[in-house]
């Protein structure tokens, strides 16, 4: 029987972590059964994609039990971050850089290496690179990948459409809003709440970017967004035209119900009495959006003035997505939006919806 002393298991440990976070070789995963992500979680099919290609593995794995485990809610940090774009754009050359075959270095050199040829990280600093990343830091790099691999960039019209979107756009340090209002103009990050304040200082989960690793993939392969863009030109157009004849009500409890479905939730029954309030709200979010009514109270006074009785109530609101599809993806990988959707004690459903000018403002109201 060999017995090791607690020094010498701790080096053994050591050497044993840093052998796996130096390996540049990008291997793809089958799917995998994290115990800490069910197929319910907001990002369930997002995480299993990450992992699936291989550029994110789980953070621990009991080989006794066959437990694995991925910490969605774990923070990230700039050098993973970068490891995960590295893996993901840059796999030939993280495989072939030297930079980390030098004693004592730390593990994300070659990452380091990558970056720093690529200006990933061109107005980041590597003392930080172990700290939790910043939205403001992750849109930054991605904004910088964007620009290495060529991909059309939003237009000036489309960069103060998004500016408009961003309720903290004031509060945005210059250095940073040109990165912010493209990757928020692209759909890579999004507000962090219904008002849509970006909040930049914030830290970033394992979840969300995976979530921002699956958009950005998608971007990168179509290169071009606005070639993208143009083949819905039309379409869009004529919905937001005629958005006041088009009923995205029944499209929008459609797909509620989609997803309650696979996540085995009893459907929702859409409520005329209910869509009426939920269509007053709409009207409301136009003067002022927030979950707060325009006089003050909250924004389930609505149900009593409308003699609507419930023990339980939610709301979801949005503005500015040009369909009911686009409208439900948000809300969907949004956990917030998305947990109330999934909601076990609701069975009624209510959608408004109102178009100002081109830009829709969308109401859901949910009840028991």
């Amino acid at each position: 029987m060999i017995i090791f002393n607690e020094k010498l298991k701790s080096k053994i440990l050591f050497i044993f972590i840093i052998t796996i976070l130096s390996t540049n070789a990008i291997f793809a995963n089958e799917p995998a059964d994290f115990k800490d992500v069910p197929a319910s979680y907001w990002g369930y099919k997002n995480i299993q994609r990450v992992y699936t290609d291989g550029v994110v593995s789980g953070t621990d794995y009991n080989e006794k039990t066959g437990e694995r485990n991925f910490s969605p809610e774990a923070k990230l940090t700039m050098a993973q971050f970068t490891t995960i774009l590295t893996r993901a754009f840059y796999a030939d050359e993280l495989a072939a850089s030297t930079a980390g075959n030098e004693p004592d270095v730390k593990w994300y050199v070659a990452t380091q290496d990558v970056c720093e040829k690529h200006n990933l990280t061109k107005g980041c600093s590597w003392t930080d690179a172990e700290y939790s990343s910043s939205r403001y830091q992750m849109a930054r790099i991605m904004y910088n990948l964007l620009v290495d691999k060529g991909v059309t960039l939003p237009t000036e019209a489309e960069i103060t459409a998004a500016q408009s979107k961003i309720a903290d756009w004031d509060r945005i340090p210059e250095n940073n809003k040109i990165s912010v209002a493209t990757v928020f103009a692209m759909g890579l990050i999004t507000g962090k709440d219904d008002i849509g304040n970006f909040i930049g200082n914030d830290s970033v989960t394992r979840a969300e970017a995976a979530t921002i690793y699956c958009r950005l993939v998608d971007v990168i392969a179509n290169k071009d967004l606005s070639v993208q863009s143009k083949k819905h030109e039309v379409v869009q157009k004529e919905q937001i035209a005629n958005s006041e004849v088009i009923d995205f009500t029944e499209r929008i409890t459609e797909l509620v119900n989609e997803a309650r479905k696979n996540n085995g939730l009893n459907e929702v029954f859409l409520d005329n009495e209910l869509s009426q309030a939920a269509q007053s709200r709409a009207s409301e979010c136009v003067q002022k959006f927030s979950h707060t009514r325009p006089d003050g109270t909250k924004c389930f006074t609505i149900l009593g003035e409308m003699a609507i009785s419930y023990s339980y109530a939610a709301k979801n609101i949005a503005y500015g997505q040009k369909n009911a599809d686009e409208v439900m993806e948000d809300w969907l990988n949004s956990p917030g939006h998305r947990a109330n959707i999934l909601n076990s004690h609701i069975t009624k459903i209510g959608v408004g919806y109102t178009n100002i000018d081109g830009r829709i403002y969308w109401v859901q109201i949910f009840k028991d």
